[in-house]
């Protein structure tokens, strides 16, 4: 099986380095895809929450958090993908937007499992913080560059027939995938390993 996957590897990386330009039309241009953040974002911060779940009956969702992702192919073999800065401000602003009613509601069910006479703003008072001071923090605490910058990949791309192949060079080693194009469209399945970001899976970009 290792050997395989070897030569499998090698196969790849060949194709790569010595390119396949007969089909590479297909995929040359710029290309957009929407990914729905929302699932992801609202585990995120449950997640956050920790142990206070369980002061939580019902647990708040938010609603309507997606990002753009831009790709170009260039006609040498190339490409570029990463999240479009203005839907990333977007999304966050949307989570900031949203974030108040959330909280608000996640005070007031431990307000109330704690049995406290208190309303949320008097709660936060106390402690010497007013939401808006919370949102603040939250919204100061958030760096769309950087952002922007961690999600974008780069790297070479390779046709077999309407079948595309990317391979990105990073940290952890060299990761390769494959998408289909048909079309205006190409999608991309994702990798079968269970992360964070499968999820997210499938990416449908359309062309621009």
């Amino acid at each position: 099986m290792k050997r395989m996957i070897v030569m499998i590897t090698s196969i790849l990386v060949f194709l790569l380095t010595n390119g396949c330009s007969q089909s590479r039309e297909l995929a040359v241009g710029h290309w957009s895809a929407e990914v729905d953040m929302t699932d992801l974002t609202n585990e995120s911060i449950i997640e956050g929450m920790g142990e206070a779940t369980g002061e939580v009956d019902e647990i708040p969702q938010m609603e309507g958090l997606f990002v753009i992702m831009d790709a170009d192919f260039n006609e040498d073999g190339t490409f570029e993908m990463g999240i479009n800065r203005a839907s990333c401000e977007a999304y966050y602003q949307s989570v900031c937007d949203q974030c108040i009613d959330y909280m608000y509601q996640v005070y007031g069910q431990m307000i109330e499992q704690n049995g406290l006479d208190i309303t949320v703003d008097e709660l936060l008072e106390s402690a010497g913080y007013t939401m808006e001071d919370i949102v603040g923090q939250f919204e100061s605490s958030v760096d769309i560059d950087a952002m922007v910058q961690k999600s974008t990949i780069s790297g070479k791309y390779v046709m077999n027939g309407n079948r595309v192949f990317i391979t990105v060079k990073g940290e952890e080693g060299t990761s390769i995938d494959a998408g289909e194009v048909n079309g205006d469209t190409m999608t991309f399945i994702g990798p079968d390993e269970d992360n964070e970001y499968a999820r997210l899976y499938p990416f449908v970009f359309k062309k621009q």
